[in-house]
């Protein structure tokens, strides 16, 4: 691939420093695509940006899709040239990864194990990571059970924390 990036492609620069940025986009991608890919078979490697302790501590950059750290998101986020690109959605408006702040949006960019987006949105995705949630995600009968109850009490935006106490 790197020959392609040389040699191929008339778009690419000659400049040493566009021209990795431009590898390090296509690597994100790359590593992106596998990694959601170990997440929705369970099976195989995440590939992270920079090893972790922890497998379940790396979450995507909202912008170039690179495997960060939790903790070390945040200073990956200031050095991001991607976000400087994105900064505005459609419109005008901010987008939601300034909204939300990166650890949030970059858990919104992980695949579902569950059916509803809408109810990993509301419910899953507000819950703490610690125990009890990975006892949730990993307990089909309780995801089906609070998907029931979203279906009950969804629309009521006051009920979500009660779901997610249950």
């Amino acid at each position: 691939m790197a020959m392609k990036l040389k040699l191929g492609n008339h778009s690419t620069t000659k400049k040493p420093a566009e021209r990795r940025k431009q590898w390090e986009k296509l690597v994100n991608e790359g590593d992106y695509a596998h990694n959601n890919d170990v997440h929705e078979s369970g099976k195989g490697e995440i590939i992270p940006k920079y090893r972790s302790s922890k497998e379940d501590d790396v979450i995507p950059c909202p912008f170039c899709h690179g495997m960060y750290c939790k903790s070390e998101l945040w200073r990956h986020y200031k050095k991001c040239g991607e976000s400087e690109n994105k900064t505005e959605g459609k419109e005008g408006h901010e987008s939601s990864a300034l909204k939300i702040g990166p650890v949030a949006s970059g858990k919104k960019r992980m695949p579902t194990s569950c059916r509803s987006q809408v109810f990993s949105d509301n419910i899953l995705d507000n819950m703490r990571d610690d125990h009890v949630k990975a006892a949730v995600l990993s307990d089909p009968g309780i995801i089906r059970f609070g998907m029931n109850m979203h279906l009950d009490h969804g629309n009521q935006t006051h009920r979500h924390v009660y779901i997610s106490n249950k």
